[in-house]
This record gives C-alpha cells, structure tokens and sequence, in this order.
C-alpha cells in the first residue's frame, strides 16, 4: 500500500467519524489529537481501522510501539513495511 492510498482511506474515515471538523485542516502531518480528530477512544478504533487497511494484526503490547499522532506516522509506523 502507498503513502498516497492509506492517506486517503484514513482521511475519508476520519472525516466521516468527525464530520464537523473542517477537513482541509486533514493534512498528512497534523497533529490528530490536536485537531480533535481523535481521542483515547477514537484512537482505538482508528487502530482497528489501520488493521484492516493493511490486513495484518498491530501489536500494541510491543515495547518498541511508538506513538504516532499524525497519519504520515502511522503510515511510517504501521504501514510502510507492507
């Protein structure tokens, strides 16, 4: 999966969780938390979506799990190996 293919299928879930947001404000580095695109609940459910995406179980009981607050980092994070 590209960089380009898992922003957009992030944005468009984002951006239809959180349909208030402006979602020009929904760029590959914004702080997501920041924005209020996600909370301690909506980043949980935004892991199950990011496992579907890329088809494979997130380890989250890892130690080297790095938190990833923008969807260029969880691409980076979660993604980019695939």
């Amino acid at each position: 999966m590209t960089e380009e293919q898992f922003t957009t299928a992030v944005n468009a879930y984002l951006t239809e969780k959180q349909p208030d947001i402006d979602p020009a404000l929904l760029t590959p580095d914004a702080n997501l938390w920041d924005l209020g695109f996600i909370d301690s609940v909506g980043a949980a459910d935004l892991i199950l979506f990011i496992e579907e995406l890329i088809g494979r179980e997130i380890d989250l009981s890892a130690g080297d799990v790095k938190p990833a607050v923008s969807i260029r980092e969880m691409y980076e994070t979660y993604a980019a190996a695939d």
